[in-house]
């Protein structure tokens, strides 16, 4: 979840809670709170309140609603901002069928975003490509996996993000923990890695489980948009 702001004092209140809702699952009254925030808002503030609309409203089912607030937050000076949402819209594009609309969505947000965040928009968009080509996927984007794909084996991990900064990891981390164990997921931990480029970053992952399925399970009990199911180093 993206969290700085900047703006008028009572739009980055908004923003604070319609983020607190988000977090809580009541999105109905986040995606108020946060369309407040949007109308009233100006720079980061508007667009992270966009972001966070389209979330909302995603969550809701209203997705055209989602589209136009992710298409207002992907306009976004800020490159993690733009990013999370051309991610969002590349995700709400494929369950909609517009694969080509998709695709092009997840090649945007591989270029905003870093690390394995971009990575794994990249792979979405391969798959969105494949999927517009009529060509099986092999790798749908997380939480649209066959049901071929779900007695894959192995282990695997929820991930929410890398980052650089050990002080970032740690705070996300300490910001899911209490969800995770609400839902019994288990243990979350910060570990030390190598992004795509072979800098070192701490990836914040999220319980250790024996299938795929078992782990996209989890993923959607833990309610984050911006995490993905990854195979455990």
């Amino acid at each position: 979840m993206l969290l700085s702001a900047c703006g008028s004092p009572q739009a980055a209140r908004d923003l604070d809670q319609a983020m607190d809702l988000y977090g809580r699952g009541s999105y109905a009254e986040a995606l108020t709170e946060a369309e407040a925030a949007a109308a009233s808002g100006q720079g980061t503030v508007k667009d992270q309140a966009n972001y966070i609309a389209g979330l909302s409203a995603y969550r809701l089912g209203e997705l055209d609603r989602a589209e136009q607030a992710l298409n207002q937050a992907a306009r976004s000076t800020n490159r993690e901002t733009a990013g999370s949402a051309y991610a969002m819209l590349g995700t709400l594009r494929y369950e909609s069928r517009r694969y080509s609309e998709a695709a092009e969505a997840f090649r945007s947000a591989s270029e905003l975003l870093s690390g394995e965040e971009a990575a794994e928009a990249a792979r979405q968009a391969t798959a969105a490509s494949d999927a517009a080509h009529g060509k099986p996927p092999a790798n749908l984007p997380h939480g649209m996996r066959r049901a071929t794909a779900d007695s894959a084996t192995g282990t695997w991990t929820i991930q929410l993000g890398a980052f650089r900064d050990r002080s970032n990891a740690d705070s996300a981390a300490n910001d899911v923990r209490g969800t995770a164990s609400k839902h019994g997921l288990g243990q979350v931990s910060v570990v030390p890695t190598r992004d795509a480029a072979g800098k070192p970053v701490y990836a914040v992952r999220v319980g250790s489980f024996a299938t795929r399925r078992a782990a996209d399970d989890a993923r959607r009990a833990l309610g984050r948009l911006d995490s993905w199911v990854t195979r455990e180093d």
